[in-house]
């Protein structure tokens, strides 16, 4: 039995073949996207550096002045940044 009007030509299924491929890549990249997004560290404050660590130890051991620690550490954290 034969339908009237439902051949799908060359054209359509050429079309349909691009259409179904361009949401098969988009849907890749989204997967890539986002693994790629988790993978990735937290921007969030990560504790002391090994450059702050030593400087505190310095401070505890009464090497350096409070005045000193608290300007040293505010320059190693604006270099931070």
């Amino acid at each position: 039995m034969m339908f009237y009007g439902n051949d799908m030509g060359t054209a359509s299924w050429l079309w349909m073949a691009f259409v179904l491929t361009a949401l098969a890549a988009l849907l890749i990249a989204a997967v890539v996207a986002g693994v790629r997004t988790l993978d990735r560290p937290s921007s969030g404050p990560t504790g002391p550096t090994p450059a702050e660590q030593t400087l505190a130890e310095r401070f505890a051991c009464g090497e350096i002045t409070e005045e000193e620690y608290r300007g040293r550490l505010a320059v190693l954290r604006a270099a931070r940044r």
